[in-house]
């Protein structure tokens, strides 16, 4: 899900959130339901069912020259995963968090089967898996980072039934179909809000919601000072992080989501164009994904190879960037609505077919979340 506005590409237009869930093994769809769901911090809501055991809220450690925070550990019946940011220092500890080993109470590593890897706001994020919770096992686990001296993070796990339910943790804002809701843990002397999300996007039960899109949310204190966001994960489930330190006043402090970004799943769609010879032509052709829109307004032929296609969108719910055919560069309005797409085009063709496929979702707020309990 873009920020920067340009996406660039041919057939296939790459994504950060996309690839890293492509690289990790199949994860429970996020999104569900909050009556049947519990709250793992680093994940936000995950069905209660397929939850064996959680860390309750995140933990922190120093190192040689930097900290590391396990943001979240979620462990279910096929793969434990661990989610972790470090900020400061060099080498692997920084560079490189896959060198942590995931150990039992009894001294056995479990074994470490995949990562997939983020830039956080601060600092590297990285997200890790290593085999289930053997049967019986002690909850009590310890993450190691094999650095000189090594460091060794004690990590607590409660079971699914000691975890915060969404009913506790609100309140939960719904808009234009997206419900938010900003949790507090704490951390040491200070806390680390996350901003989590419930449910899908509005049309499409199948996609998925990010808070990694157009406009990052602030949080504000009822004195006005605004915290900067500390991270964003792109994993599945992803948050919305917050580090606050202790001396913060939360009391009466809001999150202020402007957008988010949501991927819905769909049937391609097909698009043929009547392309000018030279200069622009007019066209009003729509196109439809779910409850996002846009309209195809103008056909420009900017050289005899390269056609730019202007859109425009309107609604609380905007298609925004999109894979498209022969497509090699779009470009996305501050509201995160697409406003173009650019086309390679055989050089006499005086008509082109486009397939468009794999849509993100632009959903316009705001969402004024108070911060929960």
């Amino acid at each position: 899900m873009p920020v920067d506005g340009v996406r660039h590409g041919g057939w296939v237009v790459a994504m950060l959130a996309a690839a890293l869930l492509a690289a990790a093994p199949a994860a429970i769809a996020a999104g569900p339901s909050p009556a049947a769901s519990v709250l793992v911090p680093g994940f936000g809501l995950e069905p209660a069912g397929q939850v064996v055991a959680a860390l309750a809220q995140p933990v922190r450690a120093r190192g040689p020259g930097f900290t590391v925070t396990v943001t979240g550990v979620w462990a279910w019946q096929r793969d434990t995963y661990v989610d972790i940011t470090v900020a400061g220092g060099s080498g692997d500890a920084a560079a490189y968090p896959d060198t942590a080993n995931l150990v039992g109470a009894d001294g056995r590593a479990y074994a470490h089967r995949g990562d997939a890897f983020g830039a956080g706001v601060k600092g590297a994020t990285a997200q890790l898996w290593f085999a289930p919770l053997r049967r019986g096992a002690s909850l009590h686990l310890t993450l190691v980072i094999p650095v000189d001296p090594a460091v060794r993070i004690p990590l607590r796990l409660v079971p699914v039934a000691d975890l915060r339910s969404p009913a506790s943790s609100g309140p939960w804002i719904t808009v234009n179909g997206v419900t938010l809701a900003a949790i507090p843990y704490r951390v040491g002397t200070g806390r680390i809000v996350e901003v989590v999300v419930a449910g899908t996007p509005p049309g499409d039960p199948s996609g998925q919601v990010g808070l990694d899109g157009f406009r990052r949310p602030d949080l504000v204190e009822r004195n006005g000072r605004v915290w900067a966001l500390s991270l964003v994960t792109p994993f599945a489930g992803g948050v919305a992080q917050y580090a606050v330190p202790g001396g913060a006043r939360l009391a009466g402090a809001t999150v202020v989501v402007q957008g988010v970004a949501a991927q819905v799943v769909g049937p391609t769609r097909q698009v043929t164009l009547r392309l000018p010879a030279s200069g622009a032509i007019a066209v009003d052709i729509p196109v439809v994904f779910g409850s996002a829109k846009a309209t195809l307004t103008r056909v420009d032929r900017l050289d005899p190879t390269t056609v730019r296609v202007d859109t425009t969108g309107s609604g609380p719910v905007r298609l925004g960037g999109v894979t498209v055919s022969d497509g090699f560069a779009q470009r996305l309005a501050p509201d995160g609505a697409l406003q173009w797409i650019e086309l390679h085009v055989p050089r006499r063709a005086t008509r082109v077919t486009l397939f468009l496929s794999l849509p993100d979702v632009a959903v316009t707020g705001p969402w004024r979340l108070p911060v929960g309990r």
